[in-house]
């Protein structure tokens, strides 16, 4: 046979089986264990009758069990004024708890002088996560990784010669016990137990040291504790080979979309966070070194399956450039939840920005700290959910259905135990687990795989074995394509109707005089089909829906998605039910928000939260709507009626509060800002033919930080000397040529002095000099000619032993008309002036190129390693209006770059462009809400 023949065979083959229905089965007639309790030393529960304790499976509040959500946001690396507009975004995600990590460094960078004030005002920080009544989860290290510099270790601990890092050495001992004892003094009163936000601390991070590692971790819990931290929960991270002293804290996992952390760029494998399955330890987090073997013996059956490190997005380093898409983080918060977890915890939900320090840039590198990765100096956006500009990612809509359904469905789910259906073969089969207590339960499904395609699998059932019943839906077949991912109820109780299955995800619920309404949305056009249990019902008004009565239930099909196309069942309790299926750009658009404990559900385009009892929307478009579902919006002078139904009212603005400007990036030459010097006299005779022609600049260099690099960039069409400091500069200088001469050597802290030397001639020249001084604090110092300078013509040449007072100010020249710099990867960006005082100014650049910085005068404010995508700034006022005009430069490619990059098309290293800059201007709609 032939291998075209064989080859349509197989095809034939494949078609024929494809054609019969692909039957998913689950037997779930199981008795869920009682879970174990009180065996866990934790500290103070918190007050009476809002006990926060844990078990091995879930968290109980006052009895209550529940499911939250945590998400990471580092206080100290976002500027204070905008913390509460964060916080307020992330609890509109669906976020009960907020973790940051206490970074050492930023607040004791010079021994003995701590820092808690601006963005390092800690108390600050929590007292605000309680304002908005979200729990606060402090990491407080020492070590904390963070990819911070040293992990947050100040440099003056890792300087010391008689001292053992992250150990029981007693000299470590004595200064993380101050170190405790400064956060416990933040954070005093606030804790859980006195009816404050605090409910937990991370202990350390990463401490892969197994059984020997477990003295120190006790001896930080017994620390911790005795500085104060009486807290419910006391965690620690899990995965590698970590140190988890049985019972004394509760280990914490994690699962990344990407691995820019490892030391290749070549591609990656299959990534196992992408399936259902018991196991909790990611081997991918982290470094190829360190060893990350579970620990021998350890039961983990006796700890709940939490999580703090879930990756809705991953940081760029140098070497590796993902691309973190929209679905990559909620796929795996979905199988990570389908698997038994039932706290997801996300790092990091909130990007945010590098401080600088007094003496170094704080971000983790390889030159300096001989660490693995080089990150970008400022930039820790880390393609989170909310990124390092305020903004929100695609990423922060997909995982708020999932966050919306934990929020209202927790407390049934956190009482049911997976059930998995593994795979043959990953890449691609679909991907099931089932989370039950016998005789309800939640059906998850994936047919997700990051970097991979799936194919669409036709003719898909279910069936379920329940303790009381076999459920097989849907009635009809499916098709599931690729990037479909859904949670499905099976036996909802929905309080007077029992829901059998569904066919499309819960989000939600709000209740209305004798109406509650249930919101539901299409997953990746999958027809919804529902199912009820008769018991109970009393009347469906479901026109335009395939209505099928059986003996027992009844089941409603070719239900069309959309706000108007809602149905109705009417309990024999005289209750009504309304179902709303949302279309997927709906569902992405919908909001649950609280305002004094009532539900506000809303669908909007805008960004959404609620402060101070006004929503708040900010505009992502021209066209921003509102539709209000649960009759709160009060119109005002804000918003316009535009639609209105028995079940929403559309508003839109009446102002545009949304604008895009097109800029321009003026191209630079290395000498743009310098003043062109004359060098030439006038006339030459006996008196002044051995003369030379002089030029000094003093200046002063204060910066507390130490220079990294020095450049004097200098032209000059007469022949010339240099002198710096009483040095003579021992490089190749050439006359009608750009010269770029390093002077890192030869400047110090202090006053500094430049002395060019020229002969005199009467043939007509002229020089220009830049002076670019970079510091480890990413401070930069420039100096450029100017009428600051002074010039003599003398015989002798100046020197510390000759006194001149002949100086005079030096003649400025136009620049020589066959001087012809080229520009160079510097560019100026003028903001103008009529900008929104209230609003925001988001900078969107799109550039090809290694890596950009964006200054504003001397001060570093921005950069950002290229991975392909656009690079958005938000431009904070202050900065903006004292530096209207932005100096940007993007850095060259090094030749034969080894980095690894998820793009479209392959990169052009040789090319530096910016293909557009665009600046966009927002101002916040603050609209009343009724108080009824």
């Amino acid at each position: 046979m032939s291998i075209v023949k064989y080859s349509l065979s197989l095809l034939l083959i494949w078609n024929s089986l494809s054609a019969f229905a692909q039957i998913i089965k689950f037997d779930a007639t199981i008795n869920v264990p009682k879970p174990v309790e009180g065996h866990l030393n934790m500290g103070h529960p918190g007050p009476e009758g809002k006990e926060l304790l844990v078990n091995n499976y879930y968290l109980t509040l006052g009895g209550q069990p529940f499911v939250p959500v945590m998400g990471e946001f580092h206080f100290s690396r976002y500027e204070k004024t905008q913390w509460e507009d964060v916080i307020l975004k992330m609890k509109a995600n669906g976020i009960n708890i907020i973790a940051s990590y206490i970074l050492w460094i930023l607040h004791e960078e010079i021994e003995g002088q701590f820092n808690w004030d601006g963005n390092n005002d800690l108390r600050a920080f929590a007292k605000l996560c309680h304002t908005h009544g979200l729990f606060f989860y402090p990491r407080i290290g020492p070590w904390c990784h963070a990819e911070i510099r040293n992990g947050g270790t100040p440099d003056w601990i890792l300087t010391k010669k008689h001292i053992i890092n992250r150990s029981n050495d007693p000299v470590y001992q004595n200064y993380v016990k101050r170190w405790y004892g400064q956060i416990a003094r933040q954070l005093n009163g606030l804790y859980y137990k006195d009816g404050g936000p605090i409910i937990g601390i991370q202990l350390e991070n990463e401490y892969r040291r197994g059984k020997g590692g477990e003295p120190h971790i006790l001896w930080l819990k017994k620390t911790a504790r005795d500085a104060g931290f009486d807290v419910p929960l006391y965690t620690i991270t899990g995965w590698g080979n970590a140190s988890i002293p049985q019972n004394e804290v509760i280990p914490l996992w994690g699962g990344y979309p990407s691995e820019p952390w490892t030391t290749h760029t070549k591609p990656l494998g299959i990534n196992q966070n992408y399936f259902f399955d018991s196991p909790k330890n990611d081997e991918s987090i982290g470094n190829e070194d360190a060893k990350k073997d579970w620990q021998p013996g350890i039961d983990f059956s006796i700890y709940p399956y939490f999580t703090c490190e879930l990756g809705v997005g991953n940081q760029i380093s140098e070497h590796r450039r993902p691309i973190i898409g929209h679905l990559d983080g909620l796929a795996i918060a979905t199988t990570k939840v389908g698997s038994g977890s039932n706290l997801p915890g996300y790092y990091v939900f909130a990007g945010g920005s590098n401080p600088t320090g007094i003496y170094t840039t704080m971000e983790e590198n390889r030159d300096e700290t001989s660490y693995y990765n080089e990150y970008p100096d400022i930039s820790y956006d880390f393609q989170a959910a909310i990124k390092e500009s305020g903004e929100l990612a695609p990423s922060y809509f997909e995982i708020k259905k999932l966050h919306y359904f934990l929020n209202t469905f927790g407390t049934e789910l956190a009482q049911m135990v997976p059930l998995f259906k593994h795979s043959g073969d990953k890449k691609k089969d679909l991907q099931f687990a089932f989370r039950t207590n016998g005789k309800s339960g939640f059906l998850f499904g994936t047919n997700y795989l990051r970097n991979f395609r799936k194919p669409i699998h036709k003719n898909v059932q279910f069936e379920i074995a329940l303790n009381n019943e076999n459920i097989k839906f849907p009635s009809g077949e499916l098709e599931i394509k690729d990037s479909t991912i859904f949670i499905w109820p099976v036996n909802l109780n929905m309080g007077s109707l029992t829901l059998r299955y569904a066919t499309a995800q819960p989000i939600c619920n709000f209740s209305s005089g004798d109406t509650t309404t249930w919101i539901f949305f299409q997953n990746n056009e999958i027809s919804p089909e529902f199912c009820f249990k008769n018991t109970n019902i009393e009347l469906i008004q479901a026109p335009s829906i395939k209505i099928l009565k059986k003996p027992n239930y009844t089941v409603l099909s070719n239900i069309p998605v959309g706000l108007k196309n809602n149905f109705t069942i009417l309990a024999s309790n005289n209750k009504a039910h309304r179902i709303i299926v949302l279309s997927n750009s709906e569902a992405l658009h919908f909001w649950k928000l609280y305002d004094a404990g009532k539900k506000i559900c809303l669908v909007s385009n805008g960004e959404a939260y609620i402060n101070n009892n006004e929503l708040v929307i900010t505009p992502r478009e021209e066209n921003t709507f509102v539709t209000d579902l649960s009759n709160s919006i009060r119109v005002g002078k804000v918003l316009k009626l535009v639609d209105s139904t028995n079940v929403f009212k559309k508003f839109i603005p009446l102002l545009n509060h949304y604008s895009l400007n097109t800029l321009q990036a003026k191209p630079k030459n290395e000498l743009n800002n310098s003043i062109w010097l004359k060098t030439n006299v006038d006339e030459i005779s006996s008196k002044n033919e051995l003369h030379k022609m002089c030029f000094i600049k003093e200046f002063n260099l204060t910066n507390p930080s130490e220079i990294k690099s020095a450049t004097l960039n200098y032209y000059n069409q007469n022949h010339s000397k240099i002198n710096v400091n009483g040095k003579w500069i021992n490089q190749v200088i050439n006359e009608n040529q750009l010269n770029q001469l390093d002077l890192t050597g030869y400047l110090k802290h202090g006053d500094n002095n430049i002395m060019i030397i020229c002969p005199t001639t009467i043939q007509k020249s002229a020089m220009a000099a830049h002076l670019v001084v970079n510091y480890f604090n990413s401070d930069q110092f420039t100096i450029a000619t100017d009428e600051s300078w002074v010039t003599t013509t003398q015989y002798l040449v100046p020197s510390k032993f000759l006194i001149n007072n002949t100086y005079k100010t030096p003649i400025v020249v136009e620049q020589p008309a066959s001087m012809k710099l080229p520009f160079y990867n510097h560019y100026e960006i003028t903001i103008p002036e009529q900008l929104y005082q209230d609003g925001s100014i988001y900078l969107k650049i799109n550039y090809t190129g290694n890596k950009a910085l964006l200054r504003a005068g001397h001060k570093l404010i921005a950069d950002n390693f290229f991975n392909g995508q656009t690079w958005s700034i938000r431009l904070p006022a202050n900065k903006v209006n004292s530096h209207p005009v932005l100096n940007l430069e993007i850095k060259p490619f090094e030749p034969d770059p080894k980095i690894y990059f998820e793009l479209d098309r392959p990169v052009n290293y040789s090319i530096i462009n910016i293909k557009s800059v665009n600046l966009i201007e927002t101002k916040k709609y603050i609209i009343p809400l009724d108080s009824n």
